[in-house]
């Protein structure tokens, strides 16, 4: 099995200056959390809008990310994966791909919600607590989520992520746990480590409970890859696909007049016919 999992930015992360850092620490933990036999390779955008937290931005970033993903379709990926738990691109790249594409949100949620009965998800930045709520509305699971606040957020310090790829992670837990026990006091019995990198930073630290609270974290990441490798599955072996009925989310455009859109904005790749 071969999947595609999708960074949102190029190889150089605007926010530090150890880029290589962080994209060993994802790529271990992503190979602890596939089977072994499933082959994940991971991929950069060739451009990115760095500041995809402004929605102009966040589109212009998205239209690369499903080229990407396109391209991973084109050359064999039984699934891709969208680094990212604002679920960039989703729904436009399930519109024209046929493989299944899974979001680090949504496929977070999903788990968190066999685990217990109400969930909270932390994150790393005040910009990004609107996009992720809206996905939770946008998923229908708001009566699953805890009702004060459910997506929270600490200021992450780039210093402190790093070292817990490197193997210190008590100032980053030390950040992070503070904003999950405030989501534990309001009732969430789960919470969900809401960043494709802050993730496995914690996992790799051997993190995976709240303290002494017995809540379990979600690790947006491990959460994709198992997902990935299920509907991968499910695609190969039982014609498991999005819907492409008319009151779907995901229709197939008619198309004729696909191909000439995609032509007349530039989009080669998106353009040429299967």
């Amino acid at each position: 099995m071969k999947i595609r999992w999708q960074e949102i930015f190029t190889e150089t992360i605007p926010f530090t200056s150890e880029s290589d850092v962080v994209w060993r620490g994802v790529n271990q933990w992503i190979k602890q959390a596939k089977s072994p036999a499933t082959q994940v390779d991971q991929a950069w955008l060739p451009r990115s809008a760095d500041m995809n937290w402004y929605p102009y931005l966040e589109m212009l970033n998205d239209v690369e990310i499903v080229n990407q993903l396109k391209e991973a379709e084109k050359d064999g990926s039984d699934a891709a994966i969208i680094g990212c738990y604002c679920d960039p691109g989703l729904r436009e790249a399930r519109g024209i791909l046929d493989i299944p594409v899974i979001g680090l949100s949504e496929a977070s949620m999903i788990l968190a919600q066999t685990l217990g009965g109400r969930f909270a998800c932390v994150t790393v930045w005040d910009s990004y607590v609107p996009i992720m709520e809206k996905n939770l509305r946008l998923y229908g699971w708001e009566r699953r989520a805890i009702s004060n606040r459910p997506v929270r957020y600490f200021d992450l310090e780039w210093p402190k992520l790093v070292a817990a790829f490197k193997g210190d992670g008590d100032p980053l837990i030390k950040d992070f746990e503070r904003v999950a026990l405030s989501c534990v006091e309001d009732g969430a019995d789960v919470i969900i480590a809401g960043c494709g990198y802050l993730a496995p930073a914690l996992s790799l630290c051997g993190y995976t409970h709240i303290a002494e609270t017995k809540v379990p974290v979600v690790d947006c990441v491990a959460a994709g890859v198992a997902m990935a490798e299920a509907m991968a599955r499910l695609h190969r072996n039982m014609g498991v696909s999005p819907s492409r009925s008319a009151t779907s989310p995901y229709p197939h455009p008619p198309q004729k007049q696909f191909l000439d859109i995609c032509a007349r904005f530039g989009l080669s790749n998106l353009a040429e016919d299967k």
